[in-house]
């Protein structure tokens, strides 16, 4: 099953992406200071109902503290830890931590990154960060987003192209009870997430980033997805549309779990208007693994505007309209409608 699914998927990879490369994350040249350290808050005031529930809460989604700078011309590091999440699971401290990496320039060609870093699945959903993320689709909740491990990015041109191993991939075992319990490891054995990215431009205004994934769910046991990410940046009108397919069952077939996101940005200056369509789907009797439900049918869309007051960005006014249809595969139509208002903002210390 692994060698042939790994032939179907490297060839449709290839020919979607024709001639001729992933996240910031991996482009340490990005960070010119020696030392940046600052601190990110993002916090909401939402509302969320359906037929009989009405619940308005304020919430702080994020609380970082970042560190990020340069020990050389050829070294770069990066460091992020939400202190509103929690220190639990297998990684204990590293759990509440996003990025503890450093990256080693070995030629102007040829990175080497090490350490926790955004695990390389392709497209531009799962690209944003959870700070900047409003709407989500069911794989950006599911699917581990960063990971320790080791990558390594080559630069052609305007292009990356990566090779990156992590622990973690989507594990489980079911204890006494019968209950599933998400793990990164059971006994001596680790699981790990298999990663091929290109990321780029195709030409001037059209990016894209694509990657081939193989997550172990059990020993030797894979979840194979394909991702095919583009970005079409036409004056100040943006579409990202991402399609991400999943690969679980013995008789693999495209099209029978995936997922589908749309992004429509326009920015008018200091506003941005947006409109998020995501549509998660799984055919098959069975779950995906810590991924998605067997028999699942879910749409979620919503409209929205962020305002940005001062040209450095450092603050966020964000605003928006969500509503989720849920199992609309067994024609249990439920949705729930969520309005939200937020700030988010920056504060340099270093």
């Amino acid at each position: 099953m692994m060698k042939r699914t790994c032939t179907i998927m490297v060839g449709v990879l290839l020919f979607g992406i024709g001639t001729t490369a992933y996240a910031q994350e991996f482009k340490p040249e990005y960070i010119r200071s020696n030392a940046i350290f600052q601190v990110e808050t993002r916090v909401d005031a939402l509302t969320q109902f359906d037929d009989g529930y009405f619940d308005t809460h304020g919430i702080c989604k994020n609380f970082n503290l970042v560190l990020k700078g340069k020990l050389s011309n050829r070294i770069s590091y990066k460091f992020r830890h939400r202190l509103n999440r929690a220190a639990q699971g297998d990684d204990k401290f590293l759990n509440a931590t996003d990025a503890a990496w450093i990256a080693f320039n070995a030629t102007d060609k040829f990175i080497i990154t090490a350490g926790k870093q955004t695990v390389a699945l392709g497209g531009f959903e799962y690209d944003y960060a959870p700070i900047d993320m409003y709407i989500p689709s069911v794989l950006y909740d599911n699917i581990p987003g960063y990971k320790v491990g080791v990558d390594l990015g080559f630069i052609i041109g305007k292009n990356d192209w990566h090779f990156q191993v992590t622990n973690g991939g989507l594990g489980y075992y079911v204890d006494g009870n019968g209950n599933i319990i998400h793990t990164e490891r059971v006994g001596d054995h680790t699981f790990l997430t298999y990663t091929f990215a290109l990321n780029g431009q195709y030409v001037d205004g059209i990016n894209y980033r694509h990657s081939v994934n193989f997550y172990e769910y059990e020993k030797g046991r894979f979840i194979n997805l394909i991702a095919l990410g583009h970005q079409f940046n036409i004056g100040k009108f943006c579409l990202e549309a991402d399609l991400t397919n999943r690969a679980y069952t013995d008789d693999m077939q495209l099209f029978k779990d995936y997922t589908l996101t749309g992004n429509f940005k326009y920015d008018f200056g200091k506003v941005t208007g947006f409109f998020k369509l995501g549509y998660d789907k799984n055919e098959n009797y069975i779950p995906t693994p810590n991924v998605i439900d067997a028999r699942v049918e879910q749409l979620v869309y919503g409209i929205g505007i962020e305002y940005f007051p001062f040209e450095t960005k450092d603050v966020r006014f964000h605003a928006f309209y969500a509503n989720g249809r849920y199992d609309m595969m067994n024609n249990a139509k439920t949705g729930t409608n969520l309005i939200n208002f937020g700030v988010r903002w920056n504060l340099r210390l270093l």
